[in-house]
């Protein structure tokens, strides 16, 4: 994982943020699809604890859930269990500041219809 800021997505609102602040209406961003990952994460309270990344373009496959570390059969406490998304590197263009996308949730995030507005080039 980089160190660039993150660029979120609330799916209940509809609004994307870079930490606390709302991303205005309007501005325009570069998302790298080309180099798009699927990213399964392991949450252990609300932080994560391993991570394994697919590469989409290439077609790699994914490790099925039920082959990934089984962290509450083994007694691991507070393990919120595995998260699947998609990863992408952004940029705003204006600026040049690249920025991390996870939309949690893989293609049903990604295919939100708030997720990609007409005023977000893609």
């Amino acid at each position: 994982m980089s160190s660039a800021r993150r660029l979120n997505f609330n799916g209940k609102t509809g609004v994307w943020s870079v930490g606390k602040e709302d991303v205005d209406d309007g501005v325009h961003l570069a998302f790298d699809l080309w180099n798009a990952k699927y990213v399964w994460t392991a949450w252990k309270s609300k932080k994560p604890v391993e991570t394994h990344y697919f590469s989409i373009v290439n077609g790699e496959k994914l490790d099925p859930v039920d082959q990934l570390t089984n962290y509450r059969a083994e007694g691991k406490k507070n393990s919120d269990g595995w998260q699947l998304g998609i990863m992408v590197k952004t940029v705003d263009p204006n600026v040049g500041e690249e920025m991390d996308t996870t939309l949690q949730g893989g293609h049903a995030a990604a295919s939100h219809p708030r997720c990609w507005p007409s005023t977000v080039a893609r």
